[in-house]
């Protein structure tokens, strides 16, 4: 048995950013062969892909310095450009703020909702997600596209989700900004991912993407314990069983456990966990991402944007992201790649891929996504499960006594699957920090 002062589960962004302020006092583990948890990047053929694409964007917090000094000229500032798709036209991102674009009825009909919503008194508290919708942007705008476009990214009852919980990137409307916004290109609003940043390292890199920040700051961390999968703790113990390619390994933790996996593999694994703890795993859903990625030959489409977000429910995929606006040689020069993201329940039965496949490229018609001269050469599938947590009000309160219970045994959960929340990579990495330098103090 080999005895640490703490030992971190995962080596995704939030254990990452712990270890690199810990460094010798404590042990990283990680089942895969290589650093980052979801934030990796794909090479086939020389098209390269994000698991999930991923824009690094700061909002005050003081890990920006750290790692754009860590990154240096391997990291590019991105100004954002994002477009919604709606039965009633084209706008910016986000929509509520660029309703220029959209269909004359469509603007009139939003501020005069929203207006009505703004008005209204009392002030109502919502009991649910979809209250929540339209208590902030009024009934046309979420029949538009909250509605919708939300209906496709869950597939679940949005009276069933919680009220809080998504809105972290939902940004509600002011309405002068609002009207602003429906002449001209909004001008005063400043969207929460406006700060924006990309990697774009040298032509001759080993690796691309969003994982150039992953390696980057993984390389900076004393002890990470690769092929390393975590298959039981004890809490009583302070002790953690791995299987690694050597035989299964045991480590003892003195002081402190940081758990950034999966929350419910974590409630698996705990070996002394009591049953009524356990049982509230059973409340923890998720979703899943199907990217499909699509290498194409031909000239790159001007105008499309970094993102495109589709809120017809007709239309199988939530968003395409066109690579290439974030990085030229993300793709050879006679080419471009193109990322497709599905969402669906995690305990959904999957589809074949010549399924997906098939409707993805149908769909890609319909909406004029490639363009005529453009041959599609290759296309791959990854499948991110858990990608987005489910919120509801039973699994909130069970998520907050699973924290405060692991908490009473020196075991602290952080990142989006850690403490199953909905997060941002610079707010992991902050927490990830913050986390490390409480430790320091104890």
């Amino acid at each position: 048995m080999e005895s640490t002062e703490s030992i971190i589960l995962g080596a995704g962004l939030a254990g990452l950013s712990a270890g690199y302020h810990l460094q010798s006092r404590a042990r990283v583990l990680e089942r895969e062969n290589r650093v980052g948890g979801l934030v990796k990047t794909i090479n086939f053929n020389g098209y390269w892909f994000d698991h999930v694409l991923h824009l690094l964007h700061f909002q005050s917090f003081p890990i920006q310095d750290t790692i754009l000094d860590l990154l240096g000229t391997d990291i590019h500032p991105i100004d954002p450009e994002a477009w919604v798709e709606t039965r009633e036209g084209t706008s910016r991102y986000p929509l509520q703020m660029n309703l220029k674009g959209q269909s004359l009825e469509a603007i009139e009909a939003t501020i005069a909702d929203l207006k009505l919503a703004i008005d209204r008194t009392p002030k109502l508290e919502p009991n649910n997600f979809e209250e929540m919708l339209e208590f902030s942007f009024g009934r046309y705008f979420c029949d538009l596209f909250m509605y919708p476009y939300n209906r496709k990214v869950w597939k679940r009852p949005l009276k069933d989700l919680a009220p809080s919980g998504f809105q972290w990137n939902i940004d509600h409307p002011d309405l002068e900004q609002v009207i602003e916004g429906s002449v001209a290109e909004n001008t005063t609003f400043i969207p929460y991912n406006s700060n924006g940043w990309y990697p774009r390292p040298p032509a001759d890199s080993p690796i691309r993407g969003m994982e150039v920040l992953a390696k980057t700051l993984g390389d900076k961390v004393d002890t990470v314990d690769l092929e390393h999968e975590v298959i039981s703790l004890s809490l009583k113990d302070q002790t953690v069983v791995c299987n690694t390619p050597d035989g299964e390994q045991i480590y003892h933790y003195d002081q402190s456990l940081l758990s950034t996996i999966p929350l419910p593999t974590l409630i698996q694994i705990t070996s002394d966990l009591p049953q009524q703890y356990r049982d509230m795993g059973k409340l923890l859903k998720a979703n899943r991402v199907i990217s499909v990625m699509i290498s194409i030959k031909g000239p790159r489409p001007q105008g499309k944007g970094h993102w495109r977000y589709y809120g017809e429910e007709s239309i199988v995929f939530t968003r395409l992201v066109y690579l290439h606006n974030f990085d030229p040689l993300l793709s050879p020069p006679d080419g471009w790649g193109l990322l497709v993201e599905i969402t669906e329940p995690s305990e959904w039965p999957m589809q074949t891929e010549e399924a997906i496949y098939e409707r993805v490229v149908a769909d890609l018609e319909q909406v004029d996504a490639i363009p005529e001269d453009c041959t599609i050469v290759d296309q791959n599938m990854l499948v991110v499960s858990p990608a987005y947590v489910v919120f509801t009000n039973d699994s909130k309160v069970a998520v907050q006594a699973l924290k405060d219970y692991y908490a009473s045994h020196n075991v602290s959960l952080l990142g989006r699957y850690g403490q199953w929340e909905y997060s941002s990579m610079a707010q992991v990495m902050n927490d990830g920090f913050q986390w490390a330098m409480s430790q320091e103090k104890s």
